[in-house]
């Protein structure tokens, strides 16, 4: 009932251009705020439309345009339980999704930026620290081709 309003005013002035966006960059306004209360994560996204998600559970998210693909890795990478694992195998989950949308989806590429939430705050990863979770990825990766050829061949 506090934000909703503020997102009303926000549509109601905000300029229809989007300056640096010419080619159809839209106005778009989310409130989003992760913490940590009582040892457990809470991460939480009023959209325009004024409708709450509950992310704390899924371990990850995007707001804007980012969001459904966040919920598409979330959906894609759910056999592997991320909000049961540690923050650096959640890290090395999500640089995996982005480098796979990077080879499938125009709108993502590199470089990559990742910020991490724990109980001390938020985070946002040094190139040096995506450099370590990047080799993260590469062993997890043969780690995996090396099963699958235990298995079919």
């Amino acid at each position: 009932e506090k934000v909703l309003p503020i997102l009303r005013h926000h549509y109601e002035t905000f300029i229809s251009d989007v300056p640096g966006d010419e080619g159809g960059g839209t106005p778009a306004a989310y409130v989003m705020a992760a913490g940590w209360r009582g040892g457990e994560p809470w991460i939480v996204e009023i959209t325009p439309s004024g409708m709450i998600g509950n992310y704390a559970d899924i371990g990850f998210h995007a707001i804007g345009s980012g969001a459904a693909m966040a919920q598409q890795a979330g959906s894609l990478l759910s056999h592997f339980q991320l909000s049961e694992r540690s923050l650096r195998f959640g890290c090395a989950a999500v640089l995996r999704v982005l480098q796979a949308l990077d080879l499938t989806s125009a709108s993502v590429g590199k470089p990559f930026s990742l910020c991490r939430i724990d109980k001390d705050g938020a985070h946002h990863l040094s190139d040096k620290e995506i450099e370590q979770v990047s080799k993260d990825v590469r062993r997890w990766e043969e780690a995996e081709q090396a099963a699958i050829a235990g298995i079919f061949d």
